[in-house]
């Protein structure tokens, strides 16, 4: 949706792009950089401790993009979903399928079945790459979906594998199938072209796919290149963070434009192995989640300052920081740089603290100033737009706003303001001094490390059990992983469950991040607004 322009109360950044990014697309620029210093290293995969330089990537990702078109026949805006962890076959992946033509997406590793389905079932993409430890179930999913035409592995088979089956064929094989030279690579693309889907689901439950055109990504790369944001130089080696989040994908991008390196670690749920990569590679700047800096807080006694001495440039978001560990890091760690941020998968990078103004910041709750390509507008439950230092919906426009979900009408009609502003789900203000603070969400999603659990789908869950006559989910907070799952039930007369057995029931049903680890209460009956409706507002302000 086109953005009017409305300067009432608007708040914009008091910076401007240093260096606009002349392409038409996301590859354009990948390919553009890859050619500069090209014997230099771009990516570590921690894990095996295997680094390549930008002419391999460069080589190896374009063999992927010509397998893609001239083996598999796809069409430039087919789709390639990934369903695997972080490696550096994923990013070369990634890069190959732009080239290509394709519209890039990943789904979580640990996703479950039904999960990978719904989604499958949503963006329809023609290829699925797995890895060993999913294929069966990637094999078994996409049978069941004529639409996908291949399947293929990231990395090759272990040669002690337990899976009795003919393997897909793996990247790390492709990439090394030389291309014909004369192909013309990479696929022309265009700035209001689709580069990618970052899958979301909001509180109805329903997957979503949200659109991220290569003018949304080129300029949320642009905003953080800025040197009083993120700029990166060929000295820094950035932690990349999870290629299934808006994050990732900015972390592959800015390090590339930046000619940084990039250090992959495969399964970043083992805080201790993050940090003992930290180390290990010198890493000198992160995106680290509040879940992973509260370890680090409680660690401070064996992982001190001097251990992570790399590391300079340390940035925090996607979670409200308690101020208890914000004084751990700010007091015992002293980064050079360390703020916290606000963003989301619909826009990007929305604010965070400019460097110059660090000094002037000492406060948990503020999330930084508004960063360039980007607006900020507070409305109240009419649509107003708000002064300063009251508290609305916090709404977003600029060139880093997704047009919207894929085929979503209902939902894309409920997503922006009549001017264009891009609705976020939460509630904050911004001060005298433009600098803002997050106040809560409106949205009825839970926050479990970083990882969206959809209420909806747990109260199904609840509600097939026998004994159960009404539910509700909630999110509480949770020091270690920012929310978690709390449930509410009544039940049919005369049952005798018990809510261990109705958590136990649930947590053999669901993924890690979706057990009640907030607990059940049994209620005789539940508070309900005058709708007729679960007031779930009430249930949380008596129980938690």
């Amino acid at each position: 949706m086109k953005l009017q322009k409305m300067y009432e109360h608007i708040v914009d950044s008091n910076l401007c792009v240093e260096n606009k990014l002349n392409y038409q697309s996301v590859i354009d620029l990948i390919i553009d950089r890859l050619h500069t210093n090209s014997d230099d290293n771009l990516f570590i995969d921690c894990t095996l401790n295997r680094k390549w330089t930008k002419k391999q990537v460069l080589d190896s990702s374009l063999n992927f993009a010509y397998y893609l078109i001239n083996d598999c026949k796809l069409a430039k805006g087919e789709i390639i979903c990934f369903v695997t962890q972080n490696s550096d076959i994923h990013a070369i992946g990634i890069i190959g399928s732009l080239a290509a033509g394709l519209v890039y997406c990943c789904q979580p590793h640990h996703s479950t079945e039904s999960e990978i389905r719904d989604n499958v079932s949503k963006i329809k993409p023609s290829v699925l790459v797995c890895y060993e430890q999913n294929v069966e179930q990637v094999i078994n999913i996409a049978n069941s979906f004529p639409f996908v035409k291949k399947i293929l592995m990231t990395d090759k088979p272990q040669d002690n594998s337990e899976h009795n089956i003919d393997f897909p064929i793996s990247l790390e094989n492709i990439f090394t199938i030389e291309r014909d030279y004369q192909f013309k690579l990479p696929v022309n693309s265009q700035l209001t072209e689709t580069a990618t889907f970052v899958l979301s689901s909001g509180s109805t439950g329903q997957p979503k796919a949200i659109i991220k055109t290569n003018k949304n990504l080129l300029s949320t790369v642009e905003a953080l290149a800025h040197r009083e944001i993120s700029k990166l130089t060929p000295n820094d080696i950035m932690l990349s963070s999870n290629f299934c989040h808006i994050s990732g994908q900015r972390c592959l991008l800015s390090t590339i434009d930046g000619n940084a390196q990039l250090a992959i670690i495969r399964v970043d749920e083992d805080l201790e192995d993050v940090y003992h990569n930290i180390h290990k590679y010198n890493i000198t700047t992160a995106f680290l989640i509040p879940t992973q800096l509260n370890y680090l807080a409680k660690h401070c006694d064996t992982i001190d300052k001097n251990y992570l001495k790399s590391l300079k440039d340390v940035v925090t978001g996607a979670a409200s920081l308690s101020e208890t560990t914000y004084r751990c890091i700010v007091d015992k760690f002293a980064f050079e740089k360390f703020r916290i941020c606000y963003g989301m998968s619909e826009v990007g990078w929305v604010t965070q603290t400019p460097l110059c103004e660090i000094k002037n910041v000492d406060n948990n709750c503020i999330v930084g100033k508004v960063v360039p390509n980007t607006q900020i507008k507070i409305i109240d439950e009419n649509g107003k737009s708000l002064p300063a230092n009251t508290s609305g919906q916090i709404c977003i426009g600029g060139e880093q706003v997704t047009p919207g979900y894929l085929e979503n009408k209902e939902e894309n009609e409920k997503l922006f303001t009549a001017d264009g502003y891009l609705k976020s789900g939460d509630i904050g203000y911004y001060d005298d001094n433009h600098f803002i603070y997050i106040v809560g969400r409106i949205k009825d999603v839970i926050n479990v490390e970083r990882v969206i659990v959809r209420p909806a789908e747990l109260e199904s869950i609840l509600l097939s059990h026998r004994d159960v006559m009404n539910t509700a989910v909630i999110g509480v907070k949770d020091e270690e992983r920012i929310e978690v799952p709390m449930a509410f039930v009544t039940v049919v007369n005369g049952s005798q469950v018990t809510p261990k057995e109705l958590i136990d029931y649930v947590d053999s049903r669901v993924n890690y991040y979706k057990k009640l680890r907030g607990g059940l209460k049994i209620l005789e009956a539940f508070p309900m607004t005058s709708l007729k409706k679960i007031n779930k507002s009430e249930l949380r302000r008596l129980y938690t």
